[in-house]
Protein backbone atom coordinates (compact mmCIF):
# COMPACT_ATOMS: atom_id res chain seq x y z
CA UNK A 1 0.00 0.00 0.00
CA UNK A 2 1.48 3.31 -0.99
CA UNK A 3 1.69 6.35 1.15
CA UNK A 4 -0.57 8.27 -1.26
CA UNK A 5 -3.38 5.77 -0.75
CA UNK A 6 -3.18 6.14 3.02
CA UNK A 7 -3.03 9.89 2.97
CA UNK A 8 -6.40 11.54 3.43
CA UNK A 9 -6.45 13.75 0.37
CA UNK A 10 -8.95 16.55 0.97
CA UNK A 11 -9.46 17.15 -2.76
CA UNK A 12 -10.18 13.49 -3.43
CA UNK A 13 -12.60 13.30 -0.52
CA UNK A 14 -14.38 16.42 -1.56
CA UNK A 15 -14.66 15.15 -5.14
CA UNK A 16 -16.02 11.79 -4.00
CA UNK A 17 -18.49 13.41 -1.64
CA UNK A 18 -19.68 15.79 -4.34
CA UNK A 19 -20.13 12.96 -6.85
CA UNK A 20 -21.96 10.92 -4.25
CA UNK A 21 -24.31 13.80 -3.54
CA UNK A 22 -24.93 14.27 -7.26
CA UNK A 23 -25.70 10.60 -7.68
CA UNK A 24 -28.13 10.72 -4.82
CA UNK A 25 -29.79 13.83 -6.27
CA UNK A 26 -30.01 12.20 -9.70
CA UNK A 27 -31.40 9.05 -8.14
CA UNK A 28 -33.96 11.00 -6.17
CA UNK A 29 -34.84 13.11 -9.20
CA UNK A 30 -35.20 10.00 -11.33
CA UNK A 31 -37.46 8.41 -8.78
CA UNK A 32 -39.48 11.60 -8.59
CA UNK A 33 -39.84 11.85 -12.34
CA UNK A 34 -40.82 8.21 -12.55
CA UNK A 35 -43.31 8.74 -9.78
CA UNK A 36 -44.84 11.76 -11.47
CA UNK A 37 -44.93 9.96 -14.80
CA UNK A 38 -46.49 6.90 -13.19
CA UNK A 39 -48.98 9.11 -11.39
CA UNK A 40 -49.93 10.94 -14.59
CA UNK A 41 -50.04 7.72 -16.53
CA UNK A 42 -52.23 6.24 -13.87
CA UNK A 43 -54.55 9.24 -13.98
CA UNK A 44 -54.67 9.05 -17.76
CA UNK A 45 -55.46 5.36 -17.64
CA UNK A 46 -57.98 5.99 -14.92
CA UNK A 47 -59.51 8.81 -16.99
CA UNK A 48 -59.69 6.61 -20.05
CA UNK A 49 -61.03 3.65 -18.17
CA UNK A 50 -63.62 5.92 -16.57
CA UNK A 51 -65.11 6.93 -19.87
CA UNK A 52 -68.38 5.23 -20.79
CA UNK A 53 -67.92 2.71 -23.54
CA UNK A 54 -69.20 4.04 -26.81
CA UNK A 55 -71.54 1.73 -28.60
CA UNK A 56 -72.21 2.91 -32.14
CA UNK A 57 -75.68 1.60 -32.54
CA UNK A 58 -76.82 2.38 -36.10
CA UNK A 59 -80.38 1.42 -35.32
CA UNK A 60 -82.49 4.53 -35.52
CA UNK A 61 -79.94 6.53 -37.50
CA UNK A 62 -81.54 5.44 -40.76
CA UNK A 63 -85.21 4.85 -39.97
CA UNK A 64 -87.21 2.95 -42.48
CA UNK A 65 -89.42 5.13 -44.59
CA UNK A 66 -93.03 4.38 -44.21
CA UNK A 67 -94.83 4.25 -47.54
CA UNK A 68 -96.91 7.34 -48.15
CA UNK A 69 -100.48 6.98 -49.21
CA UNK A 70 -101.10 8.03 -52.82
CA UNK A 71 -103.80 10.63 -53.29
CA UNK A 72 -106.57 10.08 -55.84
CA UNK A 73 -105.18 12.97 -57.90
CA UNK A 74 -101.73 11.34 -58.02
CA UNK A 75 -103.31 8.02 -59.01
CA UNK A 76 -105.18 9.75 -61.83
CA UNK A 77 -102.00 11.48 -63.02
CA UNK A 78 -100.15 8.15 -62.93
CA UNK A 79 -102.92 6.57 -64.96
CA UNK A 80 -102.76 9.37 -67.52
CA UNK A 81 -99.00 8.91 -67.76
CA UNK A 82 -99.42 5.16 -68.19
CA UNK A 83 -102.00 5.69 -70.94
CA UNK A 84 -99.69 8.13 -72.69
CA UNK A 85 -96.93 5.52 -72.67
CA UNK A 86 -99.31 2.90 -74.08
CA UNK A 87 -100.38 5.29 -76.83
CA UNK A 88 -96.78 6.05 -77.64
CA UNK A 89 -95.84 2.37 -77.85
CA UNK A 90 -98.87 1.47 -79.92
CA UNK A 91 -98.80 4.25 -82.45
CA UNK A 92 -95.27 5.63 -82.37
CA UNK A 93 -93.31 2.48 -83.12
CA UNK A 94 -92.36 4.11 -86.37
CA UNK A 95 -92.54 7.75 -87.32
CA UNK A 96 -95.69 8.20 -89.39
CA UNK A 97 -96.42 11.29 -91.38
CA UNK A 98 -99.89 12.76 -91.53
CA UNK A 99 -100.93 10.98 -94.72
CA UNK A 100 -100.09 7.56 -93.27
CA UNK A 101 -102.12 8.19 -90.14
CA UNK A 102 -104.88 9.84 -92.10
CA UNK A 103 -105.14 6.63 -94.12
CA UNK A 104 -105.77 4.71 -90.88
CA UNK A 105 -108.46 7.23 -89.87
CA UNK A 106 -110.26 6.82 -93.19
CA UNK A 107 -110.23 3.03 -92.80
CA UNK A 108 -111.56 3.03 -89.22
CA UNK A 109 -114.15 5.82 -89.29
CA UNK A 110 -117.06 7.06 -91.36
CA UNK A 111 -116.28 10.68 -92.15
CA UNK A 112 -119.31 12.82 -92.97
CA UNK A 113 -117.76 16.15 -93.96
CA UNK A 114 -114.41 14.97 -95.27
CA UNK A 115 -113.48 18.33 -96.81
CA UNK A 116 -113.31 20.02 -93.39
CA UNK A 117 -112.35 17.09 -91.17
CA UNK A 118 -109.05 16.45 -92.94
CA UNK A 119 -107.74 20.05 -92.63
CA UNK A 120 -108.93 20.14 -89.04
CA UNK A 121 -107.01 16.97 -88.13
CA UNK A 122 -103.98 18.16 -90.03
CA UNK A 123 -104.00 21.33 -87.92
CA UNK A 124 -104.67 19.35 -84.69
CA UNK A 125 -102.46 16.34 -85.32
CA UNK A 126 -102.48 15.35 -81.64
CA UNK A 127 -106.02 14.01 -82.17
CA UNK A 128 -104.95 11.34 -84.66
CA UNK A 129 -103.45 8.91 -82.15
CA UNK A 130 -106.23 9.72 -79.70
CA UNK A 131 -108.88 8.75 -82.26
CA UNK A 132 -107.18 5.44 -83.00
CA UNK A 133 -106.84 4.64 -79.31
CA UNK A 134 -110.52 5.53 -78.73
CA UNK A 135 -111.46 3.20 -81.59
CA UNK A 136 -109.75 0.30 -79.83
CA UNK A 137 -111.27 1.11 -76.42
CA UNK A 138 -114.81 1.56 -77.76
CA UNK A 139 -114.64 -1.91 -79.31
CA UNK A 140 -113.85 -3.30 -75.84
CA UNK A 141 -116.94 -1.74 -74.25
CA UNK A 142 -119.42 -1.99 -77.12
CA UNK A 143 -119.20 -5.60 -78.22
CA UNK A 144 -119.29 -6.41 -81.90
CA UNK A 145 -118.49 -4.21 -84.84
CA UNK A 146 -119.59 -0.71 -83.89
CA UNK A 147 -119.64 1.92 -86.65
CA UNK A 148 -117.91 5.15 -85.64
CA UNK A 149 -118.65 8.47 -87.32
CA UNK A 150 -116.52 11.61 -87.37
CA UNK A 151 -118.34 14.89 -87.73
CA UNK A 152 -116.82 18.35 -87.42
CA UNK A 153 -119.12 20.94 -85.86
CA UNK A 154 -118.22 24.50 -86.80
CA UNK A 155 -119.26 27.60 -84.89
CA UNK A 156 -118.43 30.62 -87.11
CA UNK A 157 -119.76 33.16 -84.65
CA UNK A 158 -117.43 31.88 -81.94
CA UNK A 159 -114.58 31.05 -84.32
CA UNK A 160 -114.41 27.55 -82.88
CA UNK A 161 -114.58 23.96 -84.14
CA UNK A 162 -115.16 20.66 -82.37
CA UNK A 163 -114.81 17.12 -83.64
CA UNK A 164 -117.58 14.67 -82.69
CA UNK A 165 -116.89 10.96 -82.52
CA UNK A 166 -120.33 9.37 -82.76
CA UNK A 167 -120.81 5.79 -81.59
CA UNK A 168 -123.60 4.33 -83.65
CA UNK A 169 -125.57 1.71 -81.75
CA UNK A 170 -128.79 -0.26 -81.90
CA UNK A 171 -128.87 -0.83 -78.17
CA UNK A 172 -131.58 0.72 -76.03
CA UNK A 173 -130.96 4.12 -74.55
CA UNK A 174 -130.67 2.76 -71.00
CA UNK A 175 -128.24 0.00 -71.92
CA UNK A 176 -126.07 2.13 -74.20
CA UNK A 177 -125.89 4.99 -71.70
CA UNK A 178 -124.77 2.62 -68.96
CA UNK A 179 -121.97 1.35 -71.19
CA UNK A 180 -121.01 4.88 -72.20
CA UNK A 181 -120.88 5.98 -68.55
CA UNK A 182 -118.57 3.09 -67.71
CA UNK A 183 -116.40 3.87 -70.74
CA UNK A 184 -116.09 7.50 -69.66
CA UNK A 185 -115.38 6.75 -66.01
CA UNK A 186 -112.80 4.05 -66.69
CA UNK A 187 -110.99 5.56 -69.67
CA UNK A 188 -112.23 8.66 -71.45
CA UNK A 189 -112.23 11.09 -68.51
CA UNK A 190 -108.60 10.25 -67.78
CA UNK A 191 -107.55 10.86 -71.36
CA UNK A 192 -109.88 13.80 -72.02
CA UNK A 193 -107.32 16.57 -71.24
CA UNK A 194 -105.26 15.36 -74.19
CA UNK A 195 -108.15 16.29 -76.49
CA UNK A 196 -107.67 19.96 -75.52
CA UNK A 197 -111.40 20.69 -75.90
CA UNK A 198 -111.22 19.79 -79.61
CA UNK A 199 -113.04 16.46 -79.49
CA UNK A 200 -116.01 14.83 -77.75
CA UNK A 201 -117.65 11.38 -77.84
CA UNK A 202 -121.40 10.90 -78.13
CA UNK A 203 -123.95 8.18 -78.93
CA UNK A 204 -125.93 8.05 -82.17
CA UNK A 205 -128.91 5.69 -82.31
CA UNK A 206 -129.57 3.92 -85.58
Amino acid sequence: MSIIENVDNPFTSAFSQENSNRLEILSVSSIGIQGVFSERLGKRNTYRSGLPERNFNVQGLFPERTPRSISPLAKRENEQHRIAIILHKQYSTQVLNFEDRWGSIVEEFIITNLEVVKPFLKKNGFLLDLLLAARTKIAEYFSGVTPLVLYLAQYPDEGDEELYLLIQTKLSANESLLILDRFEEEWWLDILPKAQCKMTIKLEYI
